[in-house]
């Protein structure tokens, strides 16, 4: 399936020509679609709880893990154990600092700026910010360098940020704020957003000039 025939019902041609831009501004989210969040967060949890249950990768149905191990028990006062169990190791420090990176992420990002895409990391730090905002940049500069680092926006609310497309593995962007987005959603595979039919989805790296239009496809000048 092309690019283009995906992005008819939002008509990404037509709005990147009326913003008269000249430059096609490609957002991707930090946390799953570059960092491997969720392989991180599984192996601190088997190693602090290796006595308790946990959700594999395969398994997860909640954008939110803490939602998902809440799922694993009954009472109100065990799921209120698990969410700030699961909140203890994305609280802590160090842990986004030492995010594995997704394969090919480094060089999909590094080939979309030589092809003449305004490539833009776009993340959501968390409420508890004291780590994760410094953490966040200092693992873009050690994977991506100080390009990325200039390149880097944090916002809790994607849908004021400007741009033509999101790459994110959010399923839920677009409920979680009633404002319309200038941008249209690439949605990074994930199990938790399989449900997702309404807009194209990224496999991996490796797909990345299939899926975001070309362009020619934009009629960008």
């Amino acid at each position: 399936m092309h690019a283009s025939e995906n992005f008819e019902n939002r008509n990404c041609d037509r709005k990147f020509k009326e913003l008269g831009s000249t430059s096609f501004i490609v957002l991707v989210d930090q946390d799953g679609p570059l960092a491997d969040w969720e392989s991180e967060f599984l192996r601190r949890w088997k190693s602090l709880f290796p006595e308790l249950p946990c959700v594999e990768l395969s398994n997860r149905m909640s954008f939110h893990a803490a939602q998902d191990y809440e799922d694993l028990v009954e009472t109100p006062a065990e799921k209120t154990r698990m969410r700030s169990r699961a909140e203890s190791i994305y609280h802590a420090k160090g842990f986004y600092e030492n995010l594995p990176v997704i394969e090919g992420a480094v060089v999909a990002l590094n080939e979309m700026l030589q092809a003449g895409y305004d490539v833009r990391i776009c993340t959501s730090p968390l409420t508890a910010f004291r780590n994760c905002v410094l953490e966040k940049y200092e693992w873009i500069e050690r994977y991506f360098g100080s390009e990325f680092t200039r390149r880097t926006i944090l916002s809790k609310d994607k849908t004021i940020v400007r741009g033509d497309l999101l790459i994110d593995d959010n399923p839920d962007l677009h409920q979680i704020h009633s404002r319309p987005p200038a941008w249209a959603q690439i949605v990074f595979d994930a199990p938790y957003n399989r449900q997702v039919r309404d807009r194209q989805r990224l496999g991996s790296w490796k797909e990345w000039s299939a899926v975001v239009p070309s362009f020619d496809q934009i009629g960008a000048p």
